[in-house]
């Protein structure tokens, strides 16, 4: 029973979303609403003030709009691999972890690499060669991985700067990309035990598949 309520709270937290008033983009969109309002009021016939304020709360509603598409992603991938009612299933092994996975399939994929390591030390002639290759036969690891491994390689395999498009496709994959001195800052799914540094200029081809190969070690 308190395993379960555990897990159910925890799960309700993970998919709340933040509330309006705690977005800095929110803010600055009521804000420019009410010098919209009082430019309006005062009769103010300035083109290129109501041209301003107007840009200004489009950028908001974008960043908005950016800001909910990286969280849709994450929430897409955070598929938890064993749900409640798996518990009482026979033949189901439930292994349990406080963390949340920040791609579908993460646990079990990591738990079957370190299986498929295990097994080549094993016996033909033992019962554990025996158990792990039939857990392996009825557990198959999910493509998730190598389709965002193969979206990342492709991105950082001609990288030479973080122009907008870059960015965008960073953000839709699950990054946060925050400006860090002369570097970026990437956040992968809100993990943010383990940023990722990426300098703001490639050198060459090698450049980037050199930071794609340091990025999948911190993640994959």
């Amino acid at each position: 029973m308190q395993l379960s309520i555990t897990r159910k709270i925890r799960s309700s937290l993970l998919s709340q979303r933040t509330k309006n008033e705690c977005r800095w983009g929110f803010v600055q969109e009521q804000k420019s609403r009410e010098e919209l309002k009082t430019l309006m009021s005062s009769g103010s016939k300035e083109v290129d003030d109501f041209i301003k304020l107007f840009e200004l709360e489009s950028k908001s509603k974008d960043d908005e709009i950016q800001r909910l598409e990286a969280e849709i992603n994450r929430l897409k991938y955070s598929k938890r691999t064993i749900n409640e009612s798996s518990i009482d299933t026979p033949g189901c092994i439930v292994i349990n972890s406080s963390e949340h996975e920040i791609y579908q399939a993460e646990k079990i994929g990591i738990i079957i690499e370190a299986l498929e390591f295990y097994k080549d030390s094993c016996s033909s002639h033992e019962r554990r060669q025996i158990i792990i290759s039939d857990i392996l036969n009825l557990n198959n690891r999910s493509d998730e991985k190598d389709a965002l491994l193969t979206q990342v390689k492709e991105l950082l395999r001609n990288y030479t700067s973080m122009n907008a498009n870059t960015k965008k496709t960073f953000e839709k994959i699950g990054f946060d990309v925050t400006e860090d001195g002369k570097h970026y800052k990437l956040i992968f799914r809100n993990e943010k035990r383990l940023p990722f540094i990426l300098s703001k200029t490639g050198s060459d081809h090698r450049g980037g598949l050199n930071s794609f190969s340091d990025l999948r070690k911190v993640f994959f």
